[in-house]
């Protein structure tokens, strides 16, 4: 009998270093993989960052770049109307993300109003 509570024991101890083992590189390749994402960030961050460019900040301003320093750790972008351009500057980490326009649906709204002018026309004329 104490053979078994002994092998037993040992048996629980093996299945915890295993558990810690497996742990220890989860955490590792989780790392290596968080590095490698924020690599790729801070690169798509250096390309993205030039004059002309529409971007929003972390604090919900939206501008566009019209300078940079020569270090590129600040930024200045120009927000504001025509009639009162406001300059800001930022350091780096306050950028958030590119802003993209979407094309509007003039069109499709074009198309239909057109539709519906010839349904109408149609109409006219036949009730005359």
């Amino acid at each position: 009998m104490l053979f078994l509570a002994e092998k037993t024991n040992y048996t629980s101890w093996i299945f915890v270093g295993v558990l810690i083992v497996l742990l220890v590189a989860y955490f590792v390749w989780s790392s290596k993989s968080m590095k490698k994402r924020e690599e790729e960030r801070r690169k798509t961050i250096d390309e993205s960052l030039r004059p002309g460019v529409e971007i929003l900040t972390i604090g919900g301003i939206t501008g566009v770049i019209v300078e940079l320093s020569e270090d590129g750790r600040y930024f200045t972008i120009e927000t504001g109307t025509e009639d009162m351009k406001s300059y800001i500057k930022f350091d780096r980490v306050a950028f958030h993300s590119i802003v993209i326009h979407e094309e509007p649906m003039q069109e499709v709204f074009e198309g239909e109003a057109t539709q519906v002018e010839t349904e109408e026309t149609a109409t006219e004329e036949t009730a005359e």
